[in-house]
């Protein structure tokens, strides 16, 4: 009978402190000099201590849990506000690359919000600081649990997320055909849809202009590549045509307008390396594109290109890692696109196309004839030895193909405006592919 006194007397002063240690009230029965005694009974009591102990000790496991609970309950909220953050600025930036104004970026910025945090709706704020960029800024409150015994009802959380778009200086899940730059132009529209020929065995041409008419403008677009096996200083130049005035601030690579013609000096070129300039001259009368461009290398002859020269170049199944398992690799990035980035300046391998490939492209264009294709400006070596320089990416609607004989043929034509997930940078060639991307 003692021994179970002793439980029952013990057990009613832990539920009594555990009583004062939930009220806070243990501190004030310390301070009172009438209950000191009755602590200091307790105290001296063996029993008496373990029981003050465990009541001190569940409180503190008390707190930790609250701690851990909501801590927890914090970072969810604050992780499900950052996902809310990044699809709203990524859907805000895509009105913006899609030219359709501030406006309806913020707009479709704020309903991505409320999709994503329905009744959790926080106060969001969107801002655009700089031109091409939408930043989401939301702060909202998530209640406590175990807190709320302490008197923390709710914690606040915050989260940002800036998107960008801007030329696409990097893109995911290309197509694996990497097309010669210069294809692109006069290509572009399905009024324009032509027939282009895959893989045979022929460089771009050392030196190279083109040209592409826009009403009575017509821009000029120029590549060198140095084919020597040492760096040279260049020096290049194109006259403007008769009738035809320069358009201020046009010339692009450090190029500029020199009496009668533009001009560009390029010291050090290394071997195989390139460059790539343009500009562009309004007709007041007649548009005759016809043009010329010239070259001398460390002072020595002149060399010219001119306008409506030679085929320049192929489409080519390529490799962009040099490490393909054949076909079956070929097969799922034709129809699923080249998995990883690819981006200015990257070297891809051609490679031919095989009627092995046929049941894949019939799978893509089935499932969305709309591919992006990266652009070369020059190849190294050319035909399947060939190492092709990506300069920038372009949209290609596949109308048709033929993988059986020789040549095989490729059919479509290229588009302008679009916006796909990757990256800025660079100084990539505009053919109408914008990528937006997160940027913080």
């Amino acid at each position: 009978m003692k021994g179970q006194d002793r439980i029952s007397s013990n057990s009613c002063w832990s539920d009594r402190l555990t009583g004062l240690i939930r009220n806070n009230s243990l501190a004030a029965v310390t301070r009172n000099p009438r209950s000191r005694p009755a602590v200091r009974r307790l105290w001296s009591s063996e029993s008496g201590q373990v029981a003050i102990l465990t009541a001190l000790l569940m409180t503190v496991l008390l707190s930790v849990g609250a701690l851990v609970v909501d801590t927890g309950t914090a970072y969810k909220g604050r992780r499900d506000l950052q996902n809310a953050a990044d699809a709203a600025a990524l859907a805000g930036v895509m009105e913006i690359a899609e030219d359709r104004g501030t406006a309806a970026a913020e707009s479709s910025a704020l309903d991505y919000v409320a999709k994503n945090l329905g009744d959790a709706l926080g106060a969001t704020t969107v801002s655009f600081p700089q031109a091409g960029q939408v930043k989401v800024e939301i702060a909202a409150s998530r209640d406590t649990y175990f807190a709320r015994i302490f008197g923390v009802e709710s914690v606040s959380v915050r989260a940002s997320a800036t998107a960008a778009s801007g030329l696409a200086g990097e893109v995911s899940h290309l197509m694996p055909l990497i097309v010669p730059r210069q294809r692109v132009f006069g290509h572009v529209g399905p009024e324009n849809a032509a027939v282009f020929e895959l893989g045979e065995d022929r460089p771009l041409e050392a030196l190279s202009i083109i040209n592409e008419i826009n009403g009575n403008q017509v821009q000029y677009t120029v590549t060198y590549v140095n084919t020597s096996n040492r760096a040279v200083d260049l020096e290049m130049w194109s006259p403007i045509p008769v009738g035809a005035e320069y358009v201020s601030g046009s010339a692009t690579g450090g190029g500029g307008i020199d009496g009668p013609n533009v001009r560009w000096a390029y010291p050090g070129i290394a071997a195989g390396d390139s460059r790539l300039a343009a500009f562009t001259v309004s007709f007041a009368g007649p548009v005759d594109p016809t043009n010329v461009v010239y070259v001398t290398e460390d002072g020595g002859p002149v060399r010219s290109a001119t306008t409506g020269g030679p085929q320049l170049g192929f489409f080519w199944l390529t490799d962009f890692d040099t490490g393909s398992g054949g076909t079956p690799d070929f097969a799922d990035w034709i129809i699923n696109g080249y998995p990883n980035p690819v981006g200015l300046g990257d070297l891809a391998n051609g490679t031919g196309v095989r009627a092995a490939l046929m049941s894949a492209m019939e799978a893509r264009i089935a499932r969305d004839p709309s591919v992006v294709l990266p652009l070369y400006s020059f190849t190294q070596g050319g035909g399947h030895q060939g190492e092709y320089v990506v300069v920038g990416f372009a949209e290609f609607i596949i109308t048709d193909f033929s993988f059986t004989g020789n040549p095989k043929q490729v059919s479509g034509y290229f588009t302008n405006g679009t916006v796909t997930p990757g990256a800025g940078g660079g100084s990539p060639v505009d053919h109408g592919v914008k990528a937006i991307w997160l940027s913080e």
